[in-house]
């Protein structure tokens, strides 16, 4: 892995706490909270911990998740945010097993509608891969294949926000991104390492107090460090890099149809094109209904319905790599259901309990990739 990737996260860890001390004693004056840290322990069952078809077994688990996160106030507009997730499942193979943790250092400067922001963040996750194609674990030329997707990533963004007229804005945002997988170079598979760089240019209306909708158009451009093109069969071809070009339109309608009671819709739409074959060549359109109810100061319920259509536009080529994890055009359904109640009002204690519930419908133009999914989860998030 990069060495440069540990030391951001440790100058972020040495840094932070110090410009905080400096920032406590500048604006203690102005009763503004240096830290805020949340606490999530939640126990979930999850019907399908990793998306196997009926071919496969996909007996339920059970599982606990801890979350932690904390944001500290550096300066007037400098803070950082550090996050830790652990998920446990309850079995004797740790398969489903996965830890994620993130250091971010954020820049937030001007009024609501005319923005500055800046964004550094290193992330690193650690699961294991479980093929879907094979039902089980894998390995290549008598190598475990298990820390396939580990990775550690950084990226970075900055975006400006501009009022350009009474009820209308303009935000435009580069972002910067480079993953590291682990290295499988060794036994002469791609180790999937790629940047990417993504510019993107948002048009907020304000309709009324009520109603306005956002336009997006977002073009980014992937560059893979070791990883093949294919030809329009799926085969590799032998000194080849590659890279991508997404475009993708959006849009997005919000409706606060009450104090209480808000809605939005939106619908985007991606289309890729690889410097290749056109193996890769795909498009993906998205539509998301999202409701948000409050029922009083301490309750409030969330339910959204999602759907994804993906589709190579090339025929389907059936694989039997079990090296990767395997992208196939799909039709998805996803169900999600949230609520949290803050418990201050009975108990004297600063947390929520939180419930949520989500359903996932995938359909596959190969069978080893169709599932359905139900995962229903409750917990307590503690503020501090």
């Amino acid at each position: 892995m990069p060495i440069i990737f540990p030391i951001i996260v440790l100058t972020l860890l040495v840094v932070a706490p110090c410009q905080a001390k400096t920032a406590a004693s500048s604006l203690a004056h102005k009763n503004v909270k240096m830290f805020d840290i949340k606490f999530t322990s939640s126990f979930g069952v999850d019907s399908n911990p990793y998306r196997f078809s009926n071919q496969y077994s996909t007996d339920s688990r059970e599982y606990l998740q801890q979350e932690l996160r904390a944001k500290i106030l550096l300066s007037k507009h400098w803070y950082s945010k550090f996050s830790l997730k652990d998920v446990q499942y309850q079995h004797a193979s740790d398969w489903a097993d996965s830890q994620k943790i993130s250091a971010e250092l954020a820049y937030n400067k001007g009024k609501k509608r005319q923005k500055s922001l800046f964004n550094l963040k290193y992330e690193q996750l650690d699961k294991t891969y479980v093929s879907r194609l094979s039902g089980g674990l894998s390995s290549y030329s008598d190598t475990q294949l298990n820390d396939r997707y580990d990775y550690q990533q950084l990226s970075t963004y900055w975006s400006q926000q501009h009022k350009v007229t009474r009820s209308l804005d303009w935000r435009y945002k580069l972002a910067y991104r480079v993953k590291d997988y682990d290295d499988f170079s060794t036994i002469n598979i791609s180790n999937l390492d790629y940047q990417s760089v993504t510019l993107t240019n948002d048009f907020s209306h304000k309709i009324t107090k009520r109603l306005h909708h956002i336009a997006s158009l977002k073009i980014s451009h992937r560059d893979y460090q070791d990883k093949r093109q294919k030809d329009i069969k799926g085969e590799d071809l032998t000194n080849t890099e590659l890279s991508y070009l997404d475009s993708t339109l959006g849009y997005e309608h919000l409706w606060q149809q009450t104090k209480r009671h808000k809605l939005s819709a939106s619908w985007d739409y991606m289309l890729r094109k690889d410097n290749g074959s056109g193996y890769y060549d795909s498009r993906e359109s998205t539509l998301k209904i999202t409701s948000k109810y409050r029922l009083n100061a301490k309750t409030a319920f969330t339910a959204q319905y999602q759907y994804v259509d993906f589709s190579y536009e090339r025929p389907s080529v059936q694989s039997t790599d079990t090296t990767t994890e395997e992208y196939s055009s799909h039709q998805q359904h996803r169900i999600k259901l949230n609520s949290r109640i803050n418990l201050r009002r009975y108990l004297p204690l600063n947390a929520q309990w939180l419930m949520a519930y989500e359903f996932v419908n995938e359909d596959s133009d190969k069978s080893q990739y169709t599932y359905k999914r139900h995962i229903l989860e409750t917990g307590l998030r503690f503020k501090f």
